[in-house]
């Protein structure tokens, strides 16, 4: 086996498995999930009307677990929507109600 027979080999295992994984990642996020559309959310900034749900993680070699990310109004303190804010994220992981 030569160097570059090698490489090709190895990369296409890695690409295998890369997306076997996202496949498990996704499913954890998403089972893993307690709010849905339409909820009100808050991080430590904003509060956001739920309006998509979609999923995250930070890599494969990284400990930190996938996690969903929801995209929505950003909401002003009264609650109404702000004009302004729309299509904005919040992590799950900095929810705080």
């Amino acid at each position: 086996m030569t160097k570059e027979e090698y490489i090709t080999q190895r990369n296409e295992l890695l690409k295998k498995h890369e997306s076997e994984l996202k496949v498990i990642a996704k499913e954890f996020a998403f089972s893993n999930n307690p709010y849905k559309i339409g909820d009100i959310v808050t991080d430590h900034v904003k509060s956001i009307k739920i309006q998509q749900i979609q999923w995250s993680f930070v890599s494969f070699s990284s400990d930190k677990l996938s996690e969903c990310v929801y995209k929505g109004i950003q909401l002003l303190k009264n609650g109404k929507p702000s004009v302004k804010k729309t299509g904005t994220y919040i992590y799950q992981s900095n929810i705080i109600k």
